[in-house]
């Protein structure tokens, strides 16, 4: 099939068949009426045989009619055949009359509510035309019970006519396939798709789901922009300076952060550390692991286990704060479930302080 559902026309097709489909003679007159190979087409040769020639425009057309051309006739085109043989003796092969093709049915849609996720930008612009090029909007987050998507039904086409009257049957629509995944429920009639976690979006090989797994296959940069998910984020690289994180079920670094807004429900796990440059900052509903904190501020409901070091930065915690073969140079820790550290300060008398069994929410 050919754009827009129209049948391309084959070579044959568009040739006139050399049998008439019809013929009339009078002494005045001799009309003949042929075809296109694919009867789309209707044409007419008129032969005027006397001086003056007793064929009226209605007749010629009710000669037409009972010829068998009966769909999409020209009246106007007849009218000018007419004119020519009164001048000229003799209208020439002329196209009178032309068929209508099928339009075949539209296939079914997918229409989406949400943003599937995807590794295209989406830019916006705000109210003076700027572009954040740190915000991407690579993921749209969907909440329990929102509508994600609706299946739209095929359209049922419109059939034609050759130039005999004979139908043109046309190609109904194709049914579009979609499969509910994991975490999406179906309407009672198929049409309607839902949220059942929160998550993204995630449509491929005729399946939606919501998945609350997002991971980034390297560094957070220009590439990925800023992230705000309702699920758990893995990045297998780093995050470079500037870049925020927000994962509310847990969020894992393989790489080392630069000064960053790290934010999560959860857990907040950085295989390095972050430098922070005095405004980078970490808040976890979960616990904390570093290698390494440097000039940089944590807040936590759950343990802190930094492995080496903790440089210049204020930590408090609901929790413990943890670091038995490593050290705290500077900055402050509060934790409210103690605090277990192999050095504090250090020998160039950097002012470092600790207190344990302080809730710094009421301090």
């Amino acid at each position: 099939m050919s754009p827009g559902g129209r049948r391309p026309a084959r070579r044959e097709d568009s040739e006139v068949r050399k049998k008439p489909e019809f013929e009339f003679e009078t002494d005045d007159y001799r009309v003949s009426g042929f075809t296109s190979g694919d009867r789309m087409r209707g044409l007419l040769v008129l032969e005027r045989r006397r001086k003056e020639m007793s064929l009226s425009l209605g007749e010629l057309l009710e000669r037409i009619r009972e010829g068998g051309i009966t769909f999409g006739v020209d009246e106007a085109a007849v009218r000018g055949c007419l004119e020519q043989a009164a001048q000229k003796r003799r209208c020439p092969l002329t196209q009178i009359a032309a068929g209508r093709e099928p339009e075949d049915g539209t296939d079914g849609q997918v229409e989406f509510y949400v943003q599937p996720s995807s590794e295209e930008a989406r830019y916006t612009k705000d109210e003076h035309g700027r572009i954040n090029y740190y915000e991407l909007n690579l993921i749209e987050n969907v909440r329990p019970g929102q509508e994600l998507c609706r299946v739209l039904p095929p359209g049922p086409g419109a059939d034609g006519s050759d130039v005999l009257g004979k139908a043109i049957s046309a190609r109904a629509g194709e049914p579009v396939k979609l499969r509910a995944g994991r975490g999406v429920a179906v309407s009672a009639d198929g049409e309607l798709y839902t949220a059942e976690i929160p998550g993204r979006l995630i449509h491929g090989d005729d399946t939606v789901e919501v998945s609350q797994e997002y991971e980034v296959r390297g560094d957070v940069d220009y590439s990925v922009g800023n992230i705000d998910f309702v699920g758990r984020v893995t990045v297998t690289g780093e995050i470079l300076d500037e870049f925020n994180v927000k994962a509310d079920m847990g969020l894992e670094v393989h790489g080392p952060v630069g000064n960053c807004q790290l934010s999560s429900e959860a857990d907040v796990i950085m295989h390095g550390g972050m430098s922070g440059k005095t405004r980078g900052a970490i808040r976890a509903g979960g616990r904390v692991f570093a290698r390494y904190l440097n000039e940089c501020k944590l807040e936590s409901r759950g343990d802190v286990v930094v492995e080496r070091e903790a440089y210049n930065s204020v930590i408090r915690t609901e929790g413990a704060y943890i670091s038995t073969d490593g050290k705290v140079v500077g900055g402050e820790v509060t934790a409210l479930r103690g605090i277990e550290v192999g050095t504090a300060g250090s020998d160039l008398e950097v002012a470092t302080r600790l207190r344990a069994g302080v809730d710094y929410r009421k301090a």
